[in-house]
């Protein structure tokens, strides 16, 4: 009985570990996990090494970063498959186009957007420059746009190139 109390008492455990990766949507320290939930380091590192073989055959992984930080995320070769339904989700198809053709252009003048994107363009940008992911510099009479690099790191990218291929992928055109 208390072998199966103990079981139940670890698998609860690792339910706790894996719902923290899960909606941190980001890299988290053992550290940040244990503030969470008061687990010790070792306990979340065991949860965690069982977690990764359980998602192991799966689309989902868990990887070490280093440094005691870890991270969950859909494989790349399922992301490829299905990260156009994710972007659909968070940005409208309005919001996405004028997203990419200011990924393609950047530095952008916000006037070339909106001449390109029309009057609802200014939205958009508000829209973007909310989120954080892109920027707007004042040079002149006119405004300079810029992707950041929040925005490379929500699309798990690199560089900018990569960006625009990524966005060339989606078939966001620049002239829709």
């Amino acid at each position: 009985m208390e072998k199966e109390e103990m079981k139940k008492g670890i698998a609860q455990k690792e339910l706790l570990v894996e719902a923290t990766l899960f909606l941190a949507g980001r890299p988290v320290s053992v550290e940040e996990i244990a503030k969470i939930t008061g687990m010790n380091e070792k306990e979340i590192k065991i949860c965690i090494d069982n977690l990764k073989r359980f998602y192991s055959g799966r689309s989902i992984e868990i990887n070490h970063l280093g440094n005691g930080i870890y991270e969950m995320k859909l494989k790349k070769e399922y992301l490829d498959k299905v990260d156009k339904i994710i972007y659909e989700k968070e940005f409208s198809p309005g919001v996405l186009k004028t997203l990419a053709f200011i990924s393609f252009k950047s530095p952008v003048k916000q006037s070339e957007v909106v001449e390109f994107r029309g009057k609802k363009a200014y939205e958009h940008i508000n829209e973007l420059i909310e989120k954080g992911f892109i920027k707007s510099e004042k040079v002149g009479n006119t405004k300079i746009l810029r992707i950041t690099k929040k925005l490379l790191k929500y699309f798990n990218l690199k560089s900018e190139k990569q960006l625009k291929e990524y966005f060339e992928r989606l078939k966001v055109e620049d002239n829709a």
